[in-house]
């Protein structure tokens, strides 16, 4: 999700007509709704989980930039099937409904961060970062709604046309679907599938890392592949004709290892990792080809500190080319 240049704001008044119109509809139906039911799914920056510890606002983005709960009624004895997958639809249309109202509010959110990249920086993003003016949270903030902001036209089209019915589609296509409006199982499901595209990687990856020197185009498409950073086809068509597509993907390499390295500063800047939410625990260590299905969060904690500790030190790249059991981690100081 990482850019040198965003027009987050500017992207949704100017580019996509649709979007505007659809968010506006969302936000108006959420807002007539909420008349008769009680909030259930927050935007404010200043929510706190339910622990001892204050909420680190610098280094956690709003929750609005993460899917909202998804709540289905529990089947009565009695009910009759049609019932239930009337409710079970209800469930899920109020869910994109939420979900889509998220991003109008992170559109909001991401005006005053945005005109000041805008106007001091040209929308470099990574400058403004390079000279403290954005928390993490902001970071993530602007690339998250960058992310969304470009799906809502095509899911807009399908959620206006299928209704309570758009699980049913955008299950098999989550590329266009907006990450507030994921379903838990539907983000299940592609950690799987790029976590078995992975270890299959893995199998095949046979180029050592050699500091100093370009990556070459089985260690990309390992990348690529390993992070999901593009589709089966593509890769296939990347490595077989180098050339184009072989450049395209090495481009997106190289801004997803520049994403991991400014991610990683703001962290160690911004807080520290005990700080980092339960589910940005789990995306940091998505984004970062770690497998996250079927582990506990204290795994994924140390998993995620293991990375941080090998980063301070060796290159981004080189840690995508090797397993976490194999990460050179410093050895700590003694007292």
């Amino acid at each position: 999700m990482a850019s040198r240049s965003l027009r987050t704001s500017a992207y949704l008044q100017h580019n996509s007509p649709l979007a505007s119109i659809f968010l506006q509809h969302i936000n108006t139906s959420i807002l007539l709704s909420q008349r008769h039911s009680p909030r259930a799914y927050s935007t404010d920056t200043s929510d706190a989980l339910t622990t001892a510890k204050p909420r680190n606002n610098r280094l956690n983005p709003p929750t609005s930039t993460l899917p909202p709960p998804l709540v289905i009624a529990p089947k009565q004895p009695d009910q009759s099937t049609f019932r239930t997958l009337l409710n079970q639809g209800k469930g899920y249309l109020t869910f994109y409904k939420t979900g889509a109202q998220a991003i109008f509010s992170n559109l909001k959110l991401t005006r005053e961060p945005q005109e000041l990249v805008d106007k001091e920086y040209n929308g470099a993003v990574y400058e403004a970062v390079r000279d403290r003016k954005f928390s993490r949270a902001d970071y993530q903030l602007l690339l998250r709604f960058s992310h969304d902001i470009k799906r809502i036209p095509v899911f807009a089209l399908i959620f206006l046309v299928c209704g309570e019915f758009t699980p049913l589609i955008v299950f098999a296509v989550s590329s266009v679907v907006p990450y507030t409006c994921r379903v838990p199982r539907q983000i299940e499901l592609d950690r799987e599938k790029i976590e078995a595209r992975r270890k299959e990687s893995f199998r095949n990856l046979t180029t050592p890392y050699v500091p100093g020197k370009e990556l070459e185009t089985e260690q990309i498409l390992h990348i690529s592949s390993s992070l999901g950073l593009s589709s089966k086809m593509f890769e296939h068509i990347g490595g077989l004709q180098p050339g184009v597509m072989s450049k395209l993907l090495a481009g997106r390499v190289a801004r997803r290892v520049e994403y991991l390295q400014t991610d990683d500063k703001l962290i160690r800047r911004d807080g520290v990792l005990s700080e980092l939410e339960e589910r940005e625990v789990a995306i940091a260590c998505t984004e970062r080809g770690i497998d996250v299905v079927g582990r506990s969060e204290e795994q994924l904690r140390e998993a995620l500190e293991k990375w941080m500790a090998a980063s301070k030190t060796t290159p981004v790249e080189r840690l995508l080319l090797t397993r976490p059991n194999v990460w050179p981690v410093p050895a700590k100081k003694k007292n």
